[in-house]
């Protein structure tokens, strides 16, 4: 199991993914932390969560999309 890790910024989720547990994150950065499409990566902010990585829709590097109960849950903001 690897444990690459990286820092991203936090946007809003999309509302098709909200409620699924789901993470967007660029190509890159699933490639820097060795994630495929579908793959449970664990995400830390003030507190830990874990969400299935999809790639994002709209390419923006270094940013992650997280559901509003995601954010809260991590106790991260936009």
């Amino acid at each position: 199991m690897s444990q690459n890790t990286i820092s991203l910024k936090v946007l809003e989720a999309y509302t098709r993914d909200v409620g699924r547990g789901v993470a967007r994150i660029d190509y890159d950065s699933m490639d820097a932390l060795s994630a495929s499409t579908g793959d449970v990566v664990e995400i830390r902010g003030k507190r830990k969560t874990v969400a299935k990585c999809l790639p994002q829709v709209r390419v923006s590097y270094e940013l992650m999309v997280l559901s509003e109960t995601m954010r809260e849950w991590l106790l991260v903001t936009l």
